[in-house]
C-alpha cells in the first residue's frame, strides 16, 4: 500500500496555519534510513534497503578505518607542502565548517593557505562580518570573487528548471571556481568542508552527484588514484545535471586535468571527526568568529537565498529537501531515525518564506509565482538531482 505524505502542519519559517503545499505517494521508504522514491536515482533492494545504504554497506570498511585515513592525510601534507605558491586554497563562506577547516589548516597543521569566498550573490551580513574576522585573526591571504551577475543569473534559472532549486548551481559553480583558482595558481589541493553527511548522502550505484568521483578517490592512497578518471566522473554527473546550454559555463571552468596534474579536491572531514558542538565551541574560544542567533547546527546562515532555494526543492520534491541529508545521518550514526523524523518536520514550510523568495525573484528577473511554477514542473519531470 503506498504511503501518502502530507506537507502540512506547523514548519520552519511558516505562519503555523494548514497549508497543504504538496501531496507525494511514495510506494516504499527504506528499512533503514528514511529515503523514499523521491529521492534521485535512488533504487531499493528485495530487502527494502535504498541504493545508498546499500552503497554506504560496501564502502563502510573504508570510510570508518581511522588509522587508513589518518594515513592518508598526512601522505596528502607531506606530498603537498611546500609544492606551490600556497600549500593548500580553501574556501571561506564564514560558516561554521569552513571557518573551522581554515583555523585547523593554519594553527593546528601550519600550512599557507590562499583563502577564497566566491560570492553567489546572496552572502548575509553576519557571514561577511565572519569571514572579515576570521581572515584578520589567522592573517591568511583572502579574496572575493564573483561571477557576472547576468551569468549567475542564467545558471540559477537553469538549476530551477531542471531542478526546482538553486543549490546544485550554486554547489557546482563554488567547486568549480575554486579548482579553477588553484589549477591557474599551481596550487596543489583544494581542502573543502562538506560534512559527512553532505559527502556520502548520494554515495550509490547510479548517482549523478559529481563530489562521488571525488569521495573515491579521497578514499584510496594518493598512488592508486587516477586523476584523468575521477575528473572525468565528475565532468560527467555534472553534465547530467546541468542543462546544455548552461555546461559549458562551469565545464571550461574545471582545470586541465592532462598528466595527473589537476588540484587534489580534499574532504577534511573525512580524514577527521566532525563535531558541530565542540567545533563552535572551539572556534568562540580561539577566535572572534561568533555563531549567529537561534543557531541550528544544520542551518545555513551564510546565505540569504537558502529559505527560498529550500523551499522550492520541497515545492518540486514534495518533501523537505534537507531528507537525502537526514538519510546519510541516520547512515553514519549521527542520529535515529526518530530523530531524522522530527528533524524533517522542523524543515517542512507550510508557507512561502517571503523575504527569501522575493530576494531570489528579484536577482533573477522572475516574478516568485513564475519560480513557483518552474519548481512543480521540475517536480513533475523528474526527480530533482543532487546538490
Amino acid at each position: 500500500m503506498p504511503r501518502t505524505m502530507h506537507a502540512v502542519g506547523r514548519g520552519r519559517n511558516g505562519t503555523g496555519s494548514d497549508v497543504t503545499m504538496m501531496t507525494v505517494s511514495t510506494a516504499v521508504q527504506c528499512a533503514r534510513c528514511l529515503n523514499d522514491a523521491t529521492v534521485p536515482d535512488v533504487t531499493f533492494d528485495a530487502g527494502g534497503l535504498c541504493s545508498f545504504c546499500v552503497g554506504h554497506d560496501q564502502w563502510r570498511a573504508r570510510l570508518e578505518d581511522r588509522d587508513r585515513l589518518s594515513r592518508i592525510w598526512r601522505d596528502k601534507l607531506a606530498r603537498y607542502r611546500g609544492q606551490g605558491p600556497f600549500d593548500a586554497l580553501c574556501g571561506l563562506s564564514g560558516g561554521k565548517d569552513s571557518t573551522y577547516v581554515l583555523y585547523e589548516l593554519v594553527r593546528r597543521y601550519g600550512l599557507t593557505v590562499k583563502v577564497v569566498t566566491v560570492e553567489n550573490g546572496f552572502m548575509t551580513d553576519w557571514a561577511r562580518a565572519g569571514i572579515e574576522r576570521t581572515v584578520a585573526d589567522l592573517g591568511v591571504a583572502h579574496e572575493y570573487v564573483a561571477w557576472p551577475r547576468p551569468q549567475l543569473a542564467a545558471l540559477y534559472l537553469s538549476s530551477l528548471r531542471a531542478t526546482g532549486g538553486i543549490c546544485t548551481a550554486c554547489a557546482y559553480s563554488t567547486f568549480a571556481t575554486l579548482l579553477s583558482l588553484a589549477g591557474a595558481a599551481g596550487i596543489p589541493m583544494v581542502v573543502h568542508g562538506r560534512s559527512p553527511a553532505q559527502m556520502v548522502r548520494f554515495l550509490g550505484e547510479g548517482s549523478r552527484d559529481p563530489f562521488i568521483p571525488f569521495l573515491r578517490a579521497a578514499l584510496q592512497e594518493a598512488d592508486a588514484v587516477d586523476v584523468a578518471a575521477t575528473y572525468a566522473g565528475v565532468r560527467a554527473a555534472m553534465a547530467r545535471n546541468i542543462p546544455p546550454a548552461q555546461w559549458p559555463h562551469l565545464a571550461r571552468l574545471l582545470p586541465d586535468d592532462r598528466g595527473g596534474r589537476a588540484p587534489d579536491f580534499v574532504p577534511f572531514f573525512l580524514y577527521h571527526a566532525y563535531a558541530p558542538g565542540p567545533m563552535v565551541a572551539s572556534l568562540e574560544r580561539t577566535t572572534s568568529w561568533r555563531r549567529p542567533a537561534r543557531f541550528s547546527p544544520l542551518a545555513h546562515y551564510d546565505c540569504r537565498a537558502c529559505s527560498a532555494s529550500s523551499y522550492l526543492s520541497q515545492l518540486a520534491e514534495g518533501r523537505p529537501h534537507l531528507l537525502p541529508d537526514v538519510s546519510a545521518a541516520i547512515r553514519l550514526g549521527e542520529m535515529t531515525r526518530e530523530d531524522g523524523r522530527r528533524r524533517l518536520d522542523e524543515e517542512r514550510f507550510t508557507a512561502a518564506p517571503a523575504e527569501s523568495l522575493a530576494e531570489l525573484a528579484a536577482f533573477v528577473e522572475r516574478p516568485p509565482a513564475e519560480l513557483m511554477a518552474m519548481a512543480r514542473a521540475a517536480g513533475r519531470r523528474r526527480p530533482p538531482s543532487p546538490a
